[in-house]
């Protein structure tokens, strides 16, 4: 499973379109955000982690068709949502101090994040869609029975992956997905044990951050 996540991350080359400044861009993106992170850690797992809640929230958009884009509001409260799991707020807290983030700073993240939560709920209520609704209660009572790698996977397998393999394949055929294929086959085959600590983090971060931007304005 998270092989499968990972390489959905390759078909950013055909939103690329090919174009060499694209890719330039792409790659530019990730070192400066690499860069900003460990000059200001706070600031910038802040905005990876909005920019992520918009990222996730686009699936509902997508799958709503919603041109208002108001069922947007989905994609906070599921991460939001992530802190109700078994270990949720451990993990939370175990990730974001190995970032470097003090106390106050984890706190301060956490907090934000059941703001936020709360606000997009109300979102979620008021586009007065019944079926996402319901679904966001069933999340969330399904959520703490899980825990946080388990809530992650579940949700990335079946709705995230799914959803960018039909985008792909509805824009370019089944090159995209031929693509995604053998590249989980080659992920999965390779033995490793990465260590997670700090530059992995940020490493991570910046990748992912590049990959939401360009897909952001490839759906647009």
């Amino acid at each position: 499973m998270i092989s499968s996540i990972i390489s959905h991350g390759f078909m950013d080359i055909f939103a690329m379109n090919s174009k060499t400044n694209v890719l330039l861009l792409y790659l530019v993106n990730i070192f400066s955000y690499y860069y900003f992170l460990n000059f200001n850690r706070e600031t910038g797992m802040m905005v990876f982690y909005l920019t992520s809640c918009y990222h996730f929230g686009k699936d509902f958009q997508i799958i709503t068709q919603d041109v208002h884009g108001v069922t947007n509001w989905a994609g906070p409260y599921i991460l939001g949502i992530t802190l109700d799991c078994s270990d949720g707020i451990k993990q939370w807290l175990s990730v974001l101090k190995i970032t470097g983030l003090s106390n106050e700073g984890c706190t301060m993240f956490i907090n934000t994040i059941y703001i936020i939560r709360l606000i997009s709920f109300l979102g979620i209520i008021l586009t007065k869609k019944d079926k996402l609704i319901i679904f966001s209660v069933m999340a969330l009572v399904l959520n703490s029975y899980m825990t946080l790698y388990q809530s992650t996977m579940l949700y990335m397998s079946t709705v995230h992956v799914p959803l960018a393999l039909c985008q792909f394949y509805r824009t370019y055929g089944l090159k995209p997905l031929k693509l995604w294929f053998s590249s989980t086959l080659l992920i999965y085959s390779i033995n490793w044990k990465p260590i997670l600590d700090e530059n992995l983090i940020f490493c991570m971060v910046s990748i992912t951050m590049s990959h939401m931007i360009l897909i952001s304005l490839w759906q647009h």
